[in-house]
Parts: C-alpha cells; structure tokens; sequence
C-alpha cells in the first residue's frame, strides 16, 4: 500500500470534517459514493484531472466548506484547463 493509514471510516471523516469552522480543503479519488456524502454535508466539489503513475489522466475531487475558495477559478477547474500553478497560484506569486 501506498499509505500506511489507509482503513479509515469515510462517513465518520465528512462528518468531522462538516464541523471544521475555518477553510478547508480535501482531495479524494472520483466515486459516486464520495460524491454522495459531499452532497449530503453540502461541500463544495470541483473535479480535477490528474495524471497517475502511468501518465493517464483520471480524475480527482476537491472538497471545501466555502465556495469563496474556488473564486475566479471555478470555469477553469470545471473545464478541466487549469493546471496546478494557475488554479491555486502560490500565495507569493505576482500577477
């Protein structure tokens, strides 16, 4: 395994995570049961290509409590164009 904590309850997880009151952000491998449990604690979902280890582009979900996260990079993330150092460009970073 890629990870040693791997066996983790899901369910038990979102629902902790509902409570945080700061910003947040969770990444998770695309299945229709994950999508379901970010719909039900009304996270915030934006789906994400990634290449994996073989160079094929499959996809990844970003989760966050707050929409405001996602401000001017909402078209970019859903079209799938963005890439890492324009869809969340480094806090010191000019332009």
């Amino acid at each position: 395994r890629l990870y040693t904590h791997y066996e983790i309850d899901h369910a038990a997880l979102f629902e902790l995570v509902a409570k945080v009151r700061g910003a947040f952000l969770m990444t998770y491998d695309e299945s229709v049961e994950i999508v379901a449990m970010a719909e039900a604690h009304q996270f915030v979902t934006r789906r994400v290509p990634m290449k994996n280890t073989h160079h094929s582009i499959m996809y990844e979900l970003l989760f966050t409590g707050r929409s405001t996260l996602w401000a001017g990079h909402a078209l970019e993330l859903e079209s799938g164009t963005a890439g890492p150092s324009t869809a969340f460009p480094h806090p010191n970073a000019e332009g």
